[in-house]
This record gives structure tokens, C-alpha cells and sequence, in this order.
């Protein structure tokens, strides 16, 4: 293997993602806003504030070697050498003093003192109703005015608002961030025993996970406990895994969130996992099989 000093390669690492495909690749860059961006060949990869994600894969990285290696599949020495190559037609890439910056003013909507179209909106995407009233009751959500729109607040550490999104209770797809928000704070639903914390690229994919751990606790809690029941639904709520157990078989469901579908988590596996024709099936080949 070649050697590379390692002044070089830290050099390399300094170049991040969006200056490299600026210079060698704009083709391949599509802004989404302000100084967002994806690519043309991964839609689900996302740039931003010099770090990438890409999504659909789950995994991410802070500069341009981590994409070559990671997304391009190039080896270490290829990567270093590719940027390194290109340094020359490459703006010089400079550390500027971090600037003390004033804390963000959140500029949230006005509330409407009814939270009908919201409840409505988040009910129809299959979120539970007892979930939806947590997050009205604790402020968590509410519906801004004049547009009815349903927004979802995050909170810092001493409960005071500074992040916000809204979107659109009607067909029209209208979402953003309101004006102000930190993104430090973004909004979650906390249980202050659980040492566990799962990510979500939006607050209906939350909302949507939450609802299947309480389905699947309720109808645990709900059906009488047998010995040798052949199916048996368990979960808790702020446990990290949701697990159908189908006669001796445990199946571990791990959610995987679509962002270009248009039906939340919930709807995507609602079907699937409760399908009582599944079921059925699935219980005549257990009792077959112990027979």
C-alpha cells in the first residue's frame, strides 16, 4: 500500500463534501434550500452545515473522504488521492474563528384555541388518539393560526421553546421550520426512565412509532395470558424493539422510514403485521408443526 504522510491525509479529511462536489462534480449537486443539498444520483443523501447523511443506507459522515469511501466505494489511498489530486482547482480551505453568535429568536405562530383539525389530521394517518392528547396536553403540538396548520414544538432543558416545525392539515404539502428554530432542540416525546433514544427523520414518524409500542402493549395488557398461546404481541412503551412473538418464534420489527412515501410507518406495517388472514395462516402452520 502506498504511503501517504499524514499531513496529507489530515489535509484530505479537511476537505468537506460540498467544496469538493462544488469543484469537481456540480453536476451532481442539487440544492434543496438555503444550504441544503442533495445529489442527483441519491436523493436521500442530504448535505448540510458540512456534514452529510444519506438516509436510505444510514450512514453519514463529516467531509469528502468519508463520501468517497463510504457512497463512491473508492479505497483510503483512492480517496486521499482523488482530493488531493484535485487540491489545486480547489478553493483553499481555511479554519475561520468561530464566531460568538446571539441565541435564536423562536417566532412561533398564534394558537387557535381549538385543536380539531389537528387531532383530525393526525388521527387519519393513524396516530393514537390517547398519544395525540399527551402531545396537546403538554404542549408538545398545537394548531397555529390562520391556517390551521398542525405545529410541533421542541423544548430545552428549562421547557422553554426553541424549535418548531409546521405542515399543512389539508392535501396541500406545505411544511418547513418556523423562523427562529434551533435545531439543537428538536421536537421528541421524553420518558425519563428510558435510557434508550431512537431517531426519526420527522414528528409523524415518531408520533407513528409511539403508536405501534402502545398498540402492542394495549393488546398485550388486553388478551388473557395462555401457556401455550400461539401468538402472543409484547412490547412496552419506550422499549427499543417492537416483537411479534407467532408460536415459538420471536420476529424483531424494525421500522424503515420511506421520506418520498406518501403513508406514514404506521400505515405501512398496520396492515401487514395485524392482517388477520396473515395471522390465521401463521397460526395453522404453528399448530401444525407442534402437532
Amino acid at each position: 500500500m502506498p504511503y501517504i504522510p499524514p499531513e496529507v491525509v489530515e489535509q484530505a479529511r479537511q476537505i468537506d463534501l460540498l467544496t469538493y462536489l462544488q469543484s469537481c462534480e456540480p453536476q451532481e449537486l442539487v440544492r434543496i434550500s438555503g444550504n441544503n443539498y442533495t445529489t442527483r444520483t441519491h436523493d436521500s443523501l442530504k448535505i448540510s452545515n458540512g456534514k452529510w447523511m444519506w438516509w436510505s443506507q444510514r450512514i453519514g459522515g463529516c467531509n469528502a473522504l468519508d463520501y468517497l469511501v463510504k457512497v463512491k466505494g473508492c479505497s483510503f489511498v483512492e480517496a486521499v488521492e482523488t482530493l488531493m489530486g484535485k487540491a489545486a482547482v480547489m478553493p483553499s480551505v481555511t479554519v475561520k474563528p468561530k464566531q460568538k453568535t446571539e441565541p435564536k429568536i423562536l417566532l412561533l405562530p398564534d394558537k387557535s384555541a381549538s385543536t380539531d383539525r389537528i387531532t383530525e389530521y393526525l388521527f387519519g394517518r393513524g396516530i393514537d388518539y390517547a398519544i395525540i392528547q399527551y402531545c396537546i396536553d403538554k404542549g408538545l403540538i398545537f394548531e397555529s393560526l390562520p391556517y390551521h396548520n398542525l405545529v410541533c414544538v421542541g423544548f430545552d432543558e428549562k421547557n422553554a421553546p426553541r424549535y418548531a416545525s409546521y405542515r399543512a392539515t389539508n392535501d396541500r404539502r406545505v411544511l418547513g421550520d418556523c423562523s427562529g428554530s434551533d435545531k439543537h432542540y428538536s421536537f421528541r416525546v421524553a420518558d425519563s426512565d428510558s435510557s434508550t433514544v431512537h431517531l426519526f427523520e420527522c414528528a409523524i414518524d415518531l408520533l407513528s412509532f409511539a403508536t405501534l409500542e402502545r398498540m402492542a402493549g394495549v393488546m398485550m395488557n388486553n388478551t388473557p395470558k395462555k401457556e401455550n398461546a400461539a401468538i402472543e404481541l409484547f412490547s412496552g412503551f419506550g422499549n427499543s424493539d417492537f416483537r411479534m412473538k407467532i408460536g415459538g418464534t420471536v420476529y424483531e420489527v424494525t421500522t424503515h422510514f420511506d421520506p418520498e412515501g406518501s403513508r406514514c410507518v404506521l400505515q405501512q406495517f398496520r396492515d401487514l403485521i395485524l392482517s388477520e388472514e396473515l395471522l390465521e395462516n401463521r397460526i395453522i402452520a404453528e399448530n401444525a408443526k407442534a402437532q
